[in-house]
This record gives C-alpha cells, sequence and structure tokens, in this order.
C-alpha cells in the first residue's frame, strides 16, 4: 500500500440478509364448487322481502272504496329532472335495500318475460304480466296507483337495454 493512501475499514450497520428464512406450512383450501359444473334450475327464484325491510315503505295519500291506501304517481318524468321530472328513488323514499330488492326483481321479470325493446313497443299483456308477477313477490306494491313504480323501473331498464341491444347491432366505424 501506498502511503499517500488511506484504506477505510466498513462496517455494516444491518446484519447481512440470509437466504434461510423458515416459514410455517399453509393450509390448502378447497376451492369452492365450480359454476360450470352445477346445473340450476330454470324457474324464477326471486327473494321475498322481509318483513323489516317492508317497515320503511311510506304510508298512502288516499283511500280506494276498497278501503286500500293507494299513493298517486308524482309529476312529470322518471329521470327528467331538468323537465320538472323527479328522481324514483327520492319519490318512493324507501330504505336502499327495499329499493334494491323491488329493483332487482323488476329487472329480471323484465328479463323473463319482456322483449329487449322500449316500454312504449311491449305488449299491454306481458306489461300486465309483469305488473301482476312483482305485486305477487312485493304485495306493498298493490298501493301505488296503476303500478306507478313498476312501470318507471321497467321504463327506464327497457330504454337502456334496447339501447344496448342497438348498440350490439350497429357497427362501430
Amino acid at each position: 500500500m501506498s502511503p499517500t493512501s488511506h484504506q477505510h475499514r466498513v462496517q455494516r450497520i444491518y446484519p447481512p440478509a440470509t437466504l434461510h428464512h423458515r416459514f410455517d406450512a399453509e393450509r390448502l383450501l378447497t376451492p369452492p364448487p365450480s359454476p360450470l359444473r352445477r346445473v340450476f334450475d330454470i324457474e324464477l327464484t326471486l327473494p321475498i322481502p322481509s318483513t323489516a325491510l317492508l317497515d320503511s315503505v311510506p304510508a298512502a295519500s288516499k283511500e280506494t272504496p276498497t278501503g286500500q291506501a293507494m299513493i298517486r304517481k308524482p309529476s312529470g318524468e322518471v329521470t327528467r329532472l331538468a323537465r320538472e321530472g323527479y328522481n324514483l328513488r327520492g319519490a318512493l323514499g324507501w330504505t336502499e335495500g327495499v329499493y334494491s330488492e323491488v329493483q332487482a326483481s323488476v329487472h329480471k321479470l323484465a328479463d323473463l318475460q319482456l322483449k329487449p325493446v322500449s316500454f312504449s313497443k311491449q305488449s299491454s299483456a306481458d306489461i300486465q304480466r309483469v305488473y301482476g308477477l312483482a305485486t305477487e313477490l312485493h304485495p306493498f306494491l298493490r298501493q301505488y296507483e296503476n303500478n306507478w313504480p313498476i312501470a318507471d323501473f321497467l321504463r327506464t331498464y327497457l330504454k337502456n337495454k334496447a339501447a344496448a341491444a342497438n348498440r350490439k347491432k350497429t357497427p362501430v366505424l
């Protein structure tokens, strides 16, 4: 070594990492059953609303001759807020659970009973069948005048479904 160069001693701050680590054996989990190997019933299976969810359904505004309370449809069109319309979720005043449950069952009924075209192009008999099935699943819907919540769910769902079907038909340039 030359007299002008100094060597510095290197001190490690951390101990050297070793490649010897010990891990505990993991328990192997069995995979969930594959839906591809499961046979599903073709019947309509929709959830029946629980009584706790139905407690949030609003009170009715007028009585019919049969004594059943009826709730009137708000003025305007659903989802047309700029044109003095209304928001369906706000107009109904249901809890999130009731709203989601009714919406899901009406959408499923529409998929099973109706064509993927707009509400106005559906046959009246098919619409009436969906009204009947929806009120069987959710009896509290009978207190709404002319089934307007079901009709509004159907209008928005079928409008979106028809638009999606049209997008699939037309080629993108």
